[in-house]
């Protein structure tokens, strides 16, 4: 067994039943990115399943020499998946933990990426699907929600990789229903200032942060006495739009 890298997140997939899960959720027709292609083992049945064009990045030379090795129908790209534009129908990834955040969002701002299969954190997947009000709610919640229809799948145990990571994971599913433009490009600055403070008072955080008073606010049909957190997806999309 090749020896993890710890600085890269390395926890290799060594359960089968994963491998079968994001196969089967991937669709055989519409090219195909896998972001870290680890041990190769995922990215050899993906291989075999997808028609169209794929590609297999692996930043670890050790690990991309691997998969060269086992995929004769695909492109193993030995770089940096996050220094590429991603023109591809689907993504796969078992995402690296210190990861998760920028190929999230990477993935929000490719339009050409239809769906996206992804095993992250179960705590991750947790924030992805939580309600406004709740401890979990954010930003990322936010965007991923305005641009995907979210499914969760499976969790899998710590057993199920190599180092044993210190947490479950999760399967989630991603679906496109909106495109990635200028109103949500902005809404990214604009989550950023206000969720900074999100347990404080809307009125308070919109008059600092956006310049907004309490009757702009109410014209925007929000109750300038919420919680920044309580604010669904919905509201902010609106404010958003009234300020761009």
């Amino acid at each position: 067994m090749i020896k993890p890298i710890k600085k890269l997140s390395q926890n290799f997939v060594v359960n089968p039943i994963i491998i079968r899960d994001v196969v089967k959720s991937v669709e055989r027709n519409g090219s195909l990115v896998e972001v870290g292609s680890g041990l190769g083992t995922l990215s050899y049945f993906l291989s075999r399943k997808v028609r169209d064009l794929k590609a297999f990045f692996e930043i670890d030379t050790r690990l991309a020499e691997i998969s060269l090795n086992l995929i004769d129908d695909g492109i193993v790209v030995n770089s940096d998946a996050l220094l590429h534009e991603w023109r591809f129908k689907q993504l796969v990834s078992t995402v690296p933990y210190h990861l998760t955040s920028s190929i999230i969002i990477k993935t929000a701002r490719s339009n050409e990426i239809e769906k996206a299969v992804l095993v992250l954190q179960r705590e991750v997947v947790d924030r992805i699907l939580a309600k406004p009000g709740t401890s979990n709610y954010g930003r990322l919640t936010i965007i991923v929600n305005l641009l995907f229809d979210a499914e969760p799948g499976p969790s899998y145990p710590p057993s199920f990789f190599y180092p044993e990571p210190d947490v479950y994971s999760r399967m989630i599913i991603l679906r496109r229903r909106r495109l990635y433009d200028k109103v949500m490009s902005y809404l990214e600055d604009i989550t950023r200032k206000i969720f900074s403070e999100k347990r404080k008072r809307v009125g308070k955080v919109f008059s600092s942060k956006l310049g907004l008073n309490e009757d702009d606010i109410r014209k925007l049909g929000i109750d300038p006495m919420k919680r920044i957190y309580e604010l669904s997806e919905i509201e902010i999309l609106r404010v958003t739009e009234e300020l761009l």
